[in-house]
């Protein structure tokens, strides 16, 4: 079965022309029977299906087989995991930038994004992974490190007047520094800005008024905006918001490097 076509076997899910294992609302009776119709009819071949369950006892073999030589949980060990989520922390910057911020506090306006408030919709039980971004704290560690600089949030999907009082604020500041964050949540496509906060951004950034960009989560979301001098990435860590937060303010390096290369504007 195609991908788009009509899904009759229910709530197991499709690509391409081969099959996906059922989703997690998929019970493992229910799992079982329709990967046994799907069989059954052609849509794997034999093969593929001795291939799967290969890799299935090879990974049992693994599990369940005493190391010849035991990894030894090492103080240094706990050391590097203690830290990950500071040293985890990524500047991309241009050259002779440095991560931490030199401009004058009272130059500088910051542009936290946080998440659309679903009010009444939130009846609908929406399908998301575990709460990791926490605006609200970005909002106080930036207080707290940057007393003297301008700060406002705006949702994700902002409206015309969040626009307008961002564009006529920035006008009073030197540069502006945007926090963004995009989550991959199931069923709602890739993780990406919305458009309305590229918009915002790209605004920003034709005026040379956006100088730094705090982005948290998937890296790819900002590799399509014009060219932005500063760029620090945090990941889906709570602790490393308020990490990426201290690089700017020098308190700490910003040690991490991109998991992947990625050719930005």
């Amino acid at each position: 079965q195609k991908y788009g076509e009509e899904n009759i076997y229910g709530r197991a899910i499709y690509a391409g022309n081969d099959i996906i294992l059922p989703n997690y609302r998929t019970s493992v009776e229910e799992g079982f029977n329709y990967l046994k119709k799907n069989f059954e009819d052609g849509v794997f071949s034999e093969e593929r299906l001795d291939e799967a369950v290969r890799r299935i006892l090879k990974a049992i073999e693994f599990v369940s087989t005493e190391p010849e030589n035991p990894t030894e949980f090492t103080k240094d060990d706990e050391m590097l995991l203690r830290n990950l989520s500071k040293d985890c922390v990524t500047a991309v910057c241009d050259d002779g930038l440095s991560a931490k911020l030199e401009t004058p506090d009272k130059e500088r306006l910051f542009v936290v994004i946080t998440e659309t408030n679903v009010g009444d919709a939130s009846h609908i039980n929406e399908i998301t992974l575990a709460k990791w971004y926490e605006p609200e704290n970005i909002v106080k560690k930036i207080k707290a490190e940057f007393p003297e600089s301008g700060l406002e949030v705006i949702p994700e999907f902002s409206n015309q007047i969040h626009h307008e009082m961002i564009l006529n604020k920035a006008r009073d500041y030197k540069e502006v520094v945007f926090v963004t964050y995009c989550n991959h949540s199931c069923y709602l496509g890739v993780d990406e800005l919305t458009k309305r906060t590229e918009i915002l951004m790209d605004s920003l950034l034709r005026s040379n008024k956006l100088s730094t960009v705090v982005h948290f989560g998937n890296p790819f979301a900002i590799k399509n905006l014009r060219h932005i001098p500063r760029k620090i990435f945090g990941y889906m860590i709570p602790d490393s918001q308020l990490h990426a937060i201290d690089v700017l303010k020098g308190n700490c390096e910003a040690k991490g490097t991109l998991p992947y290369e990625i050719n930005f504007k």
